[in-house]
């Protein structure tokens, strides 16, 4: 099968400028004694890496089979295998090998810590170094997620006159704080602050009308680092009740 055959002359002085101005880089050989159309001898004393090159490209500058080329499917030390070229080799044809990318070094592979911290598989998401140089790193806050999930939240039912009240819980990471609350009867929503999580030193409250949805607290500002949910019923037992306190970033 003939080699395939390039458009243009190029001379031998533009060939190595382009070649040398590209990302590749190419390694000019001279055909050596006893090559054939599918393997060049190099000349003897120069040797090459072996499967160095392999999946490159061997082109003929000057020569018989000048502006062809083969790709490479396998190299030794001291020769070069490709598909065959038209016609065989002389001894001095001078041909240039074009690695498929430039040569470098390998980049790493299978990490397993970044800054002293683990890399987990695919698909984990890093644990972030905490410490720099002796000095604390601030870690990022999903808030997104945060703002989404309830702090607290009931749908318990309650007896006439009687309450719920949810633990104290650390609001530190919000910024501001929304209630809502649904109910078949009338009750009174709270948000309660505390400066400790035992004592209660401020709050908020909504009257809520029983069958009427759409009722809440909203962008209530956080007072203090704690705060709690409470729902207190009126004079007749709930069928139905969802109260919920959110937090917002």
């Amino acid at each position: 099968m003939g080699g395939v055959m390039l458009g243009g002359t190029i001379g031998i002085t533009d060939l190595y400028q382009a070649l040398a101005s590209s990302a590749r880089a190419a390694l000019f050989v001279p055909a050596g004694k006893s090559s054939t159309t599918t393997v060049l001898n190099l000349p003897t004393g120069q040797t090459v890496v072996a499967s160095f090159y392999v999946g490159g490209l061997l082109r003929c500058i000057q020569g018989a089979n000048a502006n062809q080329e083969q790709t490479i499917t396998a190299n030794t030390t001291a020769s070069i295998t490709t598909a065959a070229f038209t016609t065989t080799p002389a001894a001095g044809d001078l041909y240039v090998v074009i690695p498929t990318q430039a040569a470098g070094p390998t980049p790493p592979v299978n990490v397993t810590q970044v800054g002293g911290t683990a890399v987990p598989t695919p698909g984990g998401v890093p644990s972030l170094p905490t410490i720099a140089e002796g000095s604390a790193i601030a870690q990022p806050t999903d808030r997104q997620a945060t703002y989404q999930a309830a702090l607290d939240s009931t749908t318990t039912a309650l007896a006439a006159s009687a309450s719920y009240t949810g633990a104290w819980i650390d609001a530190a990471d919000y910024q501001s704080l929304a209630a809502t609350c649904y109910s078949d009867e009338d009750c009174t929503l709270w948000v309660e602050f505390s400066p400790d999580g035992t004592n209660e030193d401020a709050a908020e409250s909504l009257a809520v009308t029983g069958g009427v949805v759409n009722q809440g607290l909203s962008a209530l500002p956080r007072r203090s680092p704690y705060v709690r949910l409470v729902v207190v019923n009126g004079a007749t037992a709930q069928g139905t009740l969802r109260a919920y306190l959110w937090g917002g970033a």
